[in-house]
């Protein structure tokens, strides 16, 4: 009965219909007969020969089946195939629980209505992986011969008890079908003939050329077997041994050594002419018995190839002249050519594996010589073996290049680190970027390598790490080595400091550009910068006020009670010319430039005109430098740490923050280079100013704020690099 659900698909419904009506014309006696089809209110049905049931049913109730039993079974499911084989039907699905029995024991083929034809190849290869042939499992096309494959299985069920292949899955048994050879029938259970096994075994080749090519050829190897013993050849030999022991004297005159006198023939003995034929009968059966014996135990051996052609020669030559010897030859020539073309297809399967493996190494090389590991892994992943080529090896090569790909990211990572240490040997800070680029983009989850391509993820995450950290050490190491280099030169006494006391601004800012232009954009090649521009700001006014002192227009305060004219700069002489008007007339006299005080340079510098702005700013700021050195040098060298009094009092620091306080209301606005360093150097004055006089003041607590300050605001400062 077709089920319910299936009858709502007319195309089915019809399929249905049209095989059932088929399978009506089929008569056959080991065919099971389908009689009608017909459909009652919806419900399609057909009615077929009622059976008693199967050879599956027979061997759950009785166990293993008797080896003569079985070959008659076999025979019979063989006739059945035979009429198959003369319409082109393939049953595919051959095994006990579809051969059946009638009421009379006699084996049908069931189902055989409903199979497909030999050009139905593409249609349906599904059958019961126990009993399925080596091309039915691998989807190839299929003839009869694949019925007789399972006919094989099957027959090796009856007679053993179990099926020819085992495992914990159907994938297992399907492989055992393609590539293992079954143990010998007659090996698993001794009481199978070696004939009967010798048949089976033949029955299961895994090429379908080493098969009985036919179902009328199995049945004719069947029916030797099948025949009453006292026709049997085994059995003729044994009844010529008797007639041989029973006619001794018969056999005595025809076989012994003879001294003959020739003697004319009057007459023939008719009974004897009886014996010679017979003998000479049994004698030519018990050779063709000999040949088929020798034959048989051949195929039972489970030699296959060359080996087994080799055999069957043995027995073609032992056995000239026999039936046996004649299938010999014939059989050594189809194991011959079976060998041949198997050895072909595998040469043919082995030249398309290795095609299919070079062309997933070239897809594999592509992206690893574009450098992206991940690619060439997705590649790995994806590849499936094509059709014609040997899957294992194909898996095995596959392999390969994922390994191929795991080194590649094994080295690369290697490379980065060998990378990351030169740079940081280098000092090169660009390197080491790109480096801790490459780092972050592999350790990326959007993106990144995947967890496959680490040997290690932890080892990687503590390189990037590594790169960051050692980023951030070298850019310190070479800004401070940036640094050290600009302090040398404001602390080396024959170049900053000098230029500086001897008002030569031009010179300091010259020296500090030369340094700032060789360290780059680096922090102290800024500082450097804004220090030259605000030294040669300054060196602008030097020039203004000694321009305007060679006019005798500007006086200096507090050389005599009224101010006194200043004549000219001797600036080679580092001194003053002033006019001493108290004198008649008038004398000139020679000031030495260390001998003004920070106020005299304050009320020179207010008297000049014209100067750029901000540049008396600059100018009274270095003066102020200076001055606060030299005596900075000298208040330091008088302290005593045992005494705390030292540099307290007539001895404590004398100068004041006054002028470097008024260049800080004067100096204009601005964002110029000489603008920013003019502020920071009056800063780093002014905080250590503060700190001297505090420590003059015994206000030790904000002496060392103030201090402190000044080394951690203003390390590079004029101020810190002039103090000794």
């Amino acid at each position: 009965v077709l089920d319910q659900r299936l009858t709502q698909d007319p195309q089915f419904v019809a399929r249905f219909v049209a095989e059932a009506r088929s399978a009506a014309k089929l008569q056959h006696p080991n065919v099971v007969a389908v009689f009608d089809v017909e459909q009652d209110q919806g419900t399609y049905y057909y009615a077929m020969e009622l059976m008693q049931g199967s050879l599956e049913s027979w061997l759950k109730k009785n166990g293993k089946m008797p080896a003569e039993r079985a070959l008659q079974a076999i025979a019979e499911a063989a006739s059945g195939l035979a009429y198959a084989e003369s319409l082109k039907i393939v049953h595919r699905d051959i095994k006990p629980d579809n051969l059946m029995l009638d009421q009379h024991d006699t084996v049908k083929i069931a189902d055989l209505g409903l199979a497909r034809s030999e050009e139905g190849n593409e249609e349906h290869h599904a059958g019961t992986p126990h009993f399925m042939s080596p091309e039915q499992v691998l989807r190839k096309p299929l003839d009869h011969r694949s019925d007789l494959y399972s006919l094989g299985c099957t027959f090796y069920r009856l007679v053993t008890g179990r099926t020819p292949f085992r495992g914990q899955s159907v994938k297992d048994i399907l492989r055992a079908q393609v590539k293992d050879e079954a143990e010998p029938a007659h090996k698993v259970e001794s009481s199978v003939p070696t004939e009967v096994s010798a048949i089976i075994q033949k029955l299961m080749q895994k090429e379908p050329a080493a098969r009985y090519q036919s179902a009328t050829e199995l049945l004719e190897a069947l029916q030797l077997l099948l025949q009453p013993p006292a026709k049997k050849g085994l059995w003729i030999g044994l009844a010529a041994t008797a007639v041989l022991v029973a006619g001794g004297s018969i056999y005595y005159a025809v076989t012994k050594p003879k001294e003959v006198v020739e003697v004319e023939k009057k007459y023939d003995d008719p009974e004897k002419q009886l014996f010679a034929d017979q003998l000479k009968e049994l004698r030519a059966q018990k050779k063709q018995d000999d040949a088929l014996i020798a034959l048989l135990r051949t195929q039972v051996r489970g030699l296959a190839g060359e080996a087994l052609a080799a055999a069957l020669d043995e027995v073609a030559t032992a056995h000239a002249g026999t039936k046996a010897a004649d299938d010999a030859k014939t059989q050594a020539k189809a194991a011959r050519d079976a060998t041949a073309a198997a050895a072909a297809a595998t040469a043919q399967k082995s030249q398309a594996t290795d095609a299919a493996v070079a062309a997933l190494a070239q897809q594999v090389d592509q992206r690893l010589t574009a450098g992206d590991p991940v690619a060439a892994l997705a590649v790995v992943a994806k590849a499936a073996p094509p059709s014609g080529v040997d899957e294992s090896t194909y898996a095995d090569g596959a392999k390969r290049q994922r390994q191929r790909v795991l080194t590649f990211a094994a080295d690369r990572l290697q490379q980065m680190e060998r990378a990351l240490q030169t740079a940081r040997s280098n000092h090169d800070t660009k390197a080491i970027d790109s480096v801790t680029a490459d780092l972050q983009k592999i350790l990326s989850k959007d993106g990144g390598w995947p967890g496959e391509l680490f040997g290690d993820r932890a080892a990687t995450e503590s390189l990037l790490a590594t790169a960051q950290r050692s980023r951030t050490e070298v850019e310190t190491s070479a800004t401070n080595e940036q640094w050290q280099k600009l302090d040398a030169l404001l602390r080396d006494p024959a170049q900053v400091r000098s230029a500086l006391l001897a008002f030569e601004f031009g010179r300091a800012a010259t020296a500090v550009q030369s340094v700032a232009e060789k360290l780059g954009t680096a922090p102290a090649a800024v500082h450097g910068t804004r220090l030259a521009a605000a030294l040669q700001h300054a060196a602008t006014f030097a020039d203004a006020l000694a321009a305007a002192l060679g006019g005798g227009k500007l006086t200096l305060p507090g050389l005599a009670d009224a101010p006194t004219p200043v004549v000219r700069w001797q600036r080679d002489a580092n001194a003053l010319v002033v006019l001493d008007i108290s004198k008649k007339p008038a004398k000139e006299q020679s000031v030495p430039v260390s001998k003004l005080t920070l106020e005299q340079w304050n009320s020179l510098a207010t008297q000049v005109q014209g100067a750029p702005e901000g540049s008396r700013e600059c100018f009274l700021t270095f003066v102020a430098l200076g001055a606060h050195a030299q005596r900075a040098a000298s208040f330091l060298s008088t302290l005593q740490k045992d005494k705390d009094d030292s540099g307290t009092g007539a001895s404590g620091y004398p100068l004041s923050t006054a002028v470097l306080d008024q260049v800080v209301r004067t100096l204009p606005a601005g964002d110029a280079p000489w603008n920013a360093g003019i502020r920071a150097e009056v800063a780093a004055g002014r905080l250590l100013v503060a700190g001297l006089r505090a420590i003059s003041e015994r206000r030790n607590l904000a002496a060392a704020v103030q201090l402190e300050r000044l080394l951690g605001e203003h390390p590079h400062s004029l101020a810190v690099a002039l103090v000794p």
